[in-house]
């Protein structure tokens, strides 16, 4: 994961509190225009209002500017906007949301775009429920890995018994295939041995002996 890690949650509070592209620029201390180039750049992540029909205004969430935070991140990294726009269609989730954005300070939210007390206290529960629930997904992630990783281990070990079954009966067959070698050549010798008796005792004259 990039940054911190963290998931987006796209929820009711985050889509009340919008702010103008003045305020977004103030914020990432960027030019406006530059504010909308890169909202136009990755459109197809941004809510509906940063990117309105023409003569209206834009407006943007707190995910938006967390969008465009890490826009600005990846600029400043000398990033190809081709290779941003890659890296947020990676951190996509199934339902939407987005790891790795990075995570707003509250405190410097409620400075720079001026919320109040209490939008900066709804700011800092919905953060940490942000926070929370990455943590339990990573959670669940490792839990899986660690299953996928104790059946690994079991087929592992069952690969294991059967290459040292396999061994052992490669073993057995060949003590079997060098005893039938030893009796093979034991048959020869003694075929060997009985022709060229027969034919020594054809040469000196001597006649079989008839042991039947």
């Amino acid at each position: 994961m990039d940054n911190n890690g963290k998931l987006v949650h796209i929820d009711h509070f985050d889509d009340d509190t919008t702010f103008t592209t003045t305020e977004v620029a103030d914020y990432l201390s960027k030019s406006p225009q530059t504010i909308r180039n890169w909202c136009d750049d990755v459109q197809g992540f941004m809510s509906i209002h940063a990117s309105p029909n023409a003569g209206r205004n834009r407006t943007y969430t707190l995910t938006d500017i967390r969008i465009l935070q890490y826009v600005k991140e990846e600029r400043e990294k000398d990033q190809p906007i081709e290779n941003i726009i890659a890296s947020l269609n990676a951190m996509k989730q199934e339902d939407g949301a987005l790891y790795g954005l990075p995570i707003m300070n509250p405190d410097e939210i409620k400075n720079k775009l001026a919320i109040s007390d209490d939008t900066a206290k709804r700011l800092t529960i919905s953060m940490l429920r942000t926070e929370l629930d990455t943590r339990t997904r990573e959670l669940e992630h490792l839990r899986d890995v660690e299953v996928d990783n104790a059946r690994l281990e079991v087929r592992v070990e069952e690969k294991e018994k059967r290459i040292a079954d396999l061994e052992e009966s490669e073993a057995s067959l060949q003590e079997k295939v060098d005893e039938l070698n030893r009796q093979l050549l034991e048959v020869n010798r003694k075929l060997g041995e009985a022709y060229y008796k027969g034919r020594f005792d054809q040469a000196t004259g001597v006649e079989p002996s008839d042991n039947s």
